[in-house]
């Protein structure tokens, strides 16, 4: 589609939000609306009042914001062809611990807090029931709270709705999200908005699928299971299984396959495994205690290398870990061909 026309929101309801596949969720068009007839709605927008598929001040030619910022309208955002590819992990014990693939996420941000590069971080936590929050951090303890994957989809609404309300004064801000989150973001920043002024890094993950939380959590591990969820210590996935392991030490192995009705439809049409919008995007590929960093702007390549030095990470050559790369690359094929079957 021309990025230039000035679309409707109609066109947006057609293309995207009426096909719930289409929609990846993110709540960029939520964010944007400068007349608040917008909502999510179990992860898909819809108009407060009114005709769900006509908006009379986008038909007046007056608006067309929520077009503009949908990543999944028109895909015009040019991946970030990574700069410099490496290996990384924490040299935190707690990070190791209790972060994801090696704690390099965590110990990224952390450093960044302690430096001053930023002075907040916009993360995900959960509280006891594995519910996914957004959590703005600024200090060293607040990053440990959010540390781990948690395998449920949020959208990125409330956490900049949240990290705007503090005001600039709170400063430059670090962001850890999804593929679909930064899409989001790059497309919010290159309109302006106010709730991505600040941001100073974006951090991606890898990413293969998210889950609903009523379907991974609440179906298949409370009702199918018969698991505590308070007694969850950690989610991961490894070598094709969705792996939950319990504070006990028990570990319990459901293979991805089974999980497929539980995911989030927007991830379907999804094609980019490897946060190709962000600055540093990072996955741990199954190679036990470190990570692949892909390094995609000057200043994603600026600030882990320097975070190297000062000790706050281990790095080494990617070359080191042949198996995690050819994983990484199958895996975002994969990903890529899947979707456009779809």
């Amino acid at each position: 589609m021309d990025s230039a026309k000035k679309h409707l929101f109609t066109e947006l309801y057609v293309n995207v939000i009426s096909k719930n596949s289409m929609c990846a969720g993110c709540g960029s068009c939520v964010l944007i609306c400068p007349y608040n007839r917008l909502e999510l709605v179990h992860g898909i927008p819809k108009q407060i009042s009114g005709d769900p598929a006509i908006c009379s001040v986008s038909e007046e030619g007056k608006c067309g914001l929520c077009a503009q910022v949908c990543p999944r309208f028109y895909r015009d955002l040019q991946s970030l062809d990574f700069i410099k590819i490496a290996a990384g992990r924490s040299t935190d014990a707690d990070f190791q611990e209790h972060g994801q693939d090696s704690g390099l996420v965590s110990s990224i941000a952390a450093w960044g807090l302690k430096t001053g590069l930023w002075k907040r971080v916009l993360a995900y936590s959960r509280d006891s029931q594995w519910r996914v929050l957004p959590v703005i951090a600024s200090d060293r303890g607040g990053v440990l709270k959010a540390a781990g994957s948690k395998y449920t989809y949020v959208s990125l609404v409330e956490g900049l709705q949240e990290a705007y309300k503090q005001g600039k004064e709170a400063g430059p801000c670090a962001v850890v999200g999804l593929p679909c989150h930064i899409a989001g973001i790059r497309k919010l920043q290159r309109i302006k908005s106010k709730y991505v002024r600040d941001i100073a890094l974006c951090i991606g993950l890898f990413c293969t699928k998210a889950f609903t939380y009523d379907g991974l959590v609440r179906k298949k591990l409370v009702e199918e299971m018969n698991l505590s969820i308070e007694n969850v210590a950690k989610m991961d996935i490894r070598k094709g299984k969705f792996t939950v392991e319990l504070k006990g030490g028990d570990l319990h192995e459901i293979p991805i396959k089974e999980l497929g009705a539980y995911s989030h439809k927007g991830c379907a049409l999804c094609t980019d495994f490897e946060a190709e919008q962000a600055d540093i995007s990072i996955g741990g590929l199954g190679i036990g205690g470190w990570a692949i960093a892909q390094l995609r702007s000057k200043t994603g390549v600026e600030i882990f290398e320097k975070a190297g030095k000062d000790k706050a990470i281990e790095t080494a050559k990617a070359e080191a870990f042949p198996k995690a790369l050819e994983v990484m690359n199958k895996l975002s094929n994969f990903k890529r061909k899947n979707a456009e079957k779809q």
